[in-house]
């Protein structure tokens, strides 16, 4: 049985190829304790124009969302790794930059010129579901 994230994987790497590449290149170095870490703050659907857009009230996508629907913007916060003080390796955290945030728009999975329907209304509107998308653009295999 194919898992969701697997799908999901499979429809980015169909509308941007080069998607893996892309992470392996910002996750390169994530488990080193000089690293960053980054916490999602929030993910917002968005259009051609770089304008927010919401699917309105009631249930489902409506066509025309969908079909407006271009691109995910990922805001992500940079939070210094947090270790111990260990100057035994050299690691001083007092070093470490502060935390700021970033917004990174990646294109949204698109099928015949709207939004996939694997992306349901509760992934783009519910906090919680916002994590399923974007780890369908961060698996690793």
């Amino acid at each position: 049985m194919e898992h969701k994230v697997d799908f999901l994987m499979k429809r980015y790497t169909s509308v941007c190829p080069d998607v893996r590449s892309r992470v392996n290149a910002a996750t390169s170095k994530l488990f080193d304790v000089t690293s960053d870490m980054y916490d999602f703050i929030s993910l917002h659907v968005i259009n051609n124009m770089g304008q927010p857009i919401a699917p309105g009230p009631g249930p489902g996508l409506p066509v025309p969302f969908k079909a407006a629907a271009t691109y995910f913007r990922i805001e992500l916060r940079l939070v210094p790794r947090l270790c111990s003080l260990r100057t035994d390796i050299g690691i001083d955290p007092t070093k470490f930059p502060p935390s700021s945030n970033r917004a990174v728009c990646v294109p949204g999975p698109r099928v015949q010129n709207q939004m996939d329907v694997s992306i349901t209304r509760q992934m783009v509107t519910d906090q919680a579901h916002h994590k399923e998308i974007i780890t369908a653009m961060v698996v690793l295999e």
